[in-house]
This record gives structure tokens, sequence and C-alpha cells, in this order.
């Protein structure tokens, strides 16, 4: 496990249940190509344990893995957006490097009832008016 830095506070730490992540894993998926999302449905790979999310001002950790950053002098956040996925809620988070040549987006799941404080941390994240 790597230790999150001190001078990165935690915005957000989220467990997802094996079944949320399940979910999730299917999504995701499904918006990839339906080939994939049918090659891994006949595999049948189970998960065996659900995830750890944790989100701060500048990165995205899932297993405290290492970071997906979206905000850093090499990157932007552009938006925030919450997505209905039918179980349950995507967190979407859109940035693209400086020159904004490249779109990019990291994807994860918002755990039952943690939607309230998913709709705050787009608030609290998202650039203001005018920028980007």
């Amino acid at each position: 496990m790597k230790p999150i830095h001190d001078e990165q506070t935690v915005l957000a730490r989220w467990i997802c249940t094996k079944e949320e992540w399940r979910a999730f894993d299917r999504w995701r998926r499904k918006r990839q190509s339906r080939w994939r999302y049918f090659w891994h449905r006949l595999l049948g790979r189970n998960l065996t344990k659900g995830a750890e999310i944790t989100i701060t001002r500048d990165d995205v950790r899932i297993n405290n893995n290492d970071a997906e950053p979206f905000s850093t002098a090499h990157r932007e956040l552009r938006r925030i957006d919450i997505r209905d996925a039918g179980y349950l809620n995507v967190l979407e988070i859109s940035y693209s490097d400086k020159s904004g040549a490249a779109l990019n987006e990291i994807r994860v799941p918002v755990p039952r009832g943690k939607l309230r404080e998913a709709i705050a941390l787009q608030l609290l994240l998202s650039p203001a008016e005018g920028e980007g």
C-alpha cells in the first residue's frame, strides 16, 4: 500500500461492495464495446471483493494503488459529472493535458448512500465558470 501524502487532503473515501463494483465493471465494459462486454461475461470473471476509492483535490486512487492524477502541472481539470448507470451512479472526472489536445476521463462508482457526498465533491472540485 502506498500512503497518501500528508499535503493531499482526502476529500472522499468510499467503500464499494462487491455487487457495486461488479455493476460498475459491467457498465464500464458495456461502454467500451459490446464484444468486450460479452467476452467478459462469457469468461465469468468473479471479483472477490469490492474496492476502496480515495479522492483528493488532485487525484483518484482505487485500493491504494497508484494515483490517477487529474490536476497537476501538466493536467488540467475540465469538468466533473455524475452519471446514472442504472444500479448505481458514476462520478466522471474529465481532464486534459495543458495544451488541451487530449481529453481523458476517470470514472469511479458512487456507492449507495454517497450521492450527496458526490454532489458536494462535484461542486467543490468543478472549475469556476470561465476557467478552462
